[in-house]
């Protein structure tokens, strides 16, 4: 697809895998019960939308790390 895309022939696909449509898409309409509710590039329909929040993530200690901390050692990389 990606081929004939490049090549100037216009590929109508539907799919949905939204992570297909990201590869393979110059272009992309987005359809809820039969109607188009927004359309245009990847970078268009980003946007218009909030950016990606950050969340914090607990990072669990490894043993090592627990086994440093007891023996008073700091990891070295």
């Amino acid at each position: 697809m990606k081929e004939l895309a490049n090549g100037g022939i216009t590929v109508f696909l539907t799919t949905q895998y939204l992570d297909e449509a990201e590869q393979l898409a110059d272009r992309i309409a987005i359809l809820h019960e039969d109607t188009i509710i927004a359309s245009g590039t990847l970078m268009e329909l980003k946007k218009r939308f909030p950016p990606a929040q950050k969340e914090y993530v607990e990072k669990q200690q490894t043993l090592e790390e627990i086994f440093l901390a007891i023996i008073g050692k700091k990891e070295e990389h």
